[in-house]
């Protein structure tokens, strides 16, 4: 993948957009960037509350996820994603979740300060709106932002409620967390105005969920220099985009938000990593009802939100 604007290399991720806010100011994004995570409490009193409720969470794991755990951490710190704090004020529950691959998520769990956030609806285009945009014999390719959501700063008077505590040692966050409630409309919001621009200045269709962008053009050649453009463009703004992530190379058949898309054919299929998930999870249920075991209805209520998922495969199937 190319790379450009070195210069950034060692600025931390929360300081790559305001270091770029020149840039920003051309797009018309400047006092987004400059605001960054704002608390929205439900009512004056709400911070008070939370801290007299001031109660250290230790990690919970075994020694593996707890290497496992201390080892990003120390690449969120060196990142300059989290910094050490002396007198915390808000203490978070903090621990690992498995990905489908083996590999572990860092989670930062907001219930508390959630509760006391005021909540924010919006919708975000996703399968079905790409469905609506693709034509046939379309050409897609992908870009992935490596840690967009701490590309969002934190202001300082939220980072006092975003902290957390790991071997006895205090924390908090300076980019934005994955677990508050308004991450992902701040991280749209952001991804918003690029998206916009680059509308305006390529004639390609293009659409993102959270991190993940996808380009569409008919002509495959034209969209090989166009993504060059757009990854210059992207970076100039102290984007990172992911190298293992990212898609290059132009495709008719590619996978974008769980599903395989096959613009030759224009048809939509389960990708087989999640078809495999689903036959064991159907598996299971069968196999605990054969032999008259309890399920619980939070199981029950996930595999029935399995099932659900296949209403875009086959939209006219009374599931």
């Amino acid at each position: 993948m190319p790379q450009y604007n070195m210069d950034l290399g060692k600025t931390s991720v929360p300081d790559r957009l305001l270091a770029r806010l020149d840039q920003w100011d051309k797009i018309g994004g400047t006092q987004t960037i400059s605001k960054g995570a704002q608390p929205q409490w439900i009512s004056p009193a709400a911070p008070l509350f939370l801290q007299s409720q001031q109660q250290p969470r230790q990690f919970r794991g075994n020694l593996e996820q707890e290497k496992e755990y201390m080892n990003q951490l120390e690449k969120e710190f060196s990142s300059g994603i989290v910094k050490e704090m002396d007198n915390a004020q808000v203490y978070n529950p903090t621990f690992l979740v498995p990905y489908q691959d083996g590999r572990f998520r860092k989670i930062l769990y907001c219930r508390k300060i959630n509760l006391l956030t005021q909540p924010v609806h919006f919708k975000m285009d996703g399968p079905e709106e790409l469905r609506q945009n693709l034509q046939e014999s379309d050409y897609a390719k992908i870009l992935d932002i490596k840690d967009a959501f701490h590309h969002v700063h934190v202001s300082p008077n939220l980072q006092p409620f975003l902290e957390f505590q790991f071997k006895n040692k205090s924390y908090t966050y300076l980019g934005l967390p994955f677990g508050w409630r308004r991450s992902p409309l701040l991280l749209s919001k952001t991804l918003a105005i690029a998206i916009r621009a680059i509308r305006e200045k390529w004639k390609v269709k293009i659409q993102n969920y959270m991190d993940e962008i996808i380009l569409i053009h008919q002509s495959k050649q034209q969209l090989k220099p166009m993504i060059l453009e757009i990854i210059s463009f992207l970076t100039n703004l102290g984007q990172r985009l992911s190298p293992t992530k990212c898609v290059l190379t132009p495709k008719k058949c590619f996978q974008y938000l769980g599903w395989s898309f096959q613009t030759q054919s224009m048809e939509v299929i389960m990708t087989q990593t999640r078809r495999r998930s689903m036959k064991y999870k159907l598996k299971d249920c069968i196999q605990m009802t054969n032999e008259s075991q309890i399920v619980t209805i939070r199981s029950f209520a996930s595999l029935i939100g399995e099932i659900n998922y296949l209403r875009f495969q086959f939209p006219q199937v009374s599931l």
